[in-house]
């Protein structure tokens, strides 16, 4: 009998060791941040199911530590501290590109143990900027592959694009709400 316990915990612990190293594995080859570029607005803008110049709205944010495996050696578990991180606020729409002006409740978690993080939302709290908004097939919003952009570099990206041709429809769109909306007052719209 305690042969098969035996074995029973070192195939679990086999497992956990598998699932940690598949994803720290996968974790330090996908995510790579890279330097905004005009490829990178238009595939935004192809990808994106709304865009909208808002502001992050209502923002609430938690830090928590969990234990954590971190190696299995010889029967032995070592654990560590994991920092849980999450959030949630809301996008205040001011002007829609395109999509659905009814935007999800944004909220995000990331687990340092697992995943690399995904952008750390609340640092945008206030801030006016184009959302590239991404939901996933629940129809909740995606933090790992939304995007917030301010409208310098936009703008910049924008001017860029316009010195090799001309501006096609969605990007014309983009263009007219980044400059309606920093010509209004600050008065959005907030989705709930």
């Amino acid at each position: 009998m305690l042969k098969i316990m035996n074995a029973r915990v070192i195939q679990t612990g086999v497992a956990l060791v598998m699932i940690t190293l598949s994803g720290s594995a996968s974790a330090g080859t996908v995510w790579v941040p890279t330097a905004p570029t005009a490829d990178t607005l238009r595939r935004l803008m192809r990808t994106s199911q709304a865009v909208v110049t808002g502001r992050l709205t209502d923002v609430q944010v938690e830090e928590r530590y969990e234990a954590v495996v971190s190696r299995i050696t010889d029967g032995q578990i070592e654990q560590r501290l994991a920092t849980v991180r999450s959030g949630s606020g809301r996008i205040a729409v001011e002007q829609l590109v395109f999509g659905v002006h009814a935007l999800p409740a944004i909220s995000w978690s990331d687990r340092t143990d697992i995943t690399p993080p995904s952008l750390r939302l609340d640092q945008f709290n206030g801030r006016l900027g184009v959302w590239f908004v991404h939901v996933d097939s629940w129809g909740v919003f995606d933090s790992r592959t939304s995007a917030f952009w301010d409208f310098d570099l936009v703008n910049r990206l924008l001017s860029e694009i316009e010195q090799s041709e001309r501006l096609p429809p969605d990007l014309q769109r983009l263009k007219r709400a980044i400059e309606l909306s920093s010509q209004a007052p600050a008065t959005p719209t907030t989705q709930r």
